[in-house]
């Protein structure tokens, strides 16, 4: 999978890392998402995705992923919504929300 470049001058990273069982869930200024385990401090996994996303809005600020029912969730370019297994990092869905 190829890894975007580092993120920008303009991007603020405004993240209040999760933590779930032991594991510190967060996201990175280029858009990508980490699982660290707590004890041991050694990463579990990392998801990227292809293209970075450095932030949303005018400001360019990242504010974290959201943890819930098994999945690990996090904002991707094009205003898309990704779920990601919480114990494997895999993608499992993609979505990109009509308002």
């Amino acid at each position: 999978m190829p890894a975007p470049g580092p993120a920008d001058n303009a991007t603020g990273q405004q993240t209040t890392p999760i933590v779930v069982d032991g594991i510190i869930y967060l996201d990175t200024a280029s858009g990508g998402v980490i699982a660290v385990d707590g004890a041991t401090g050694a990463t579990k996994w990392k998801w990227q995705p292809t293209v970075a996303n450095t932030g949303f809005g005018p400001t360019g600020t990242r504010r974290g992923v959201s943890v819930g029912d098994g999945k690990v969730y996090t904002l991707a370019s094009g205003n898309r919504v990704v779920a990601l297994d919480k114990d494997t990092g895999a993608q499992a869905w993609v979505t990109q929300p009509q308002g």
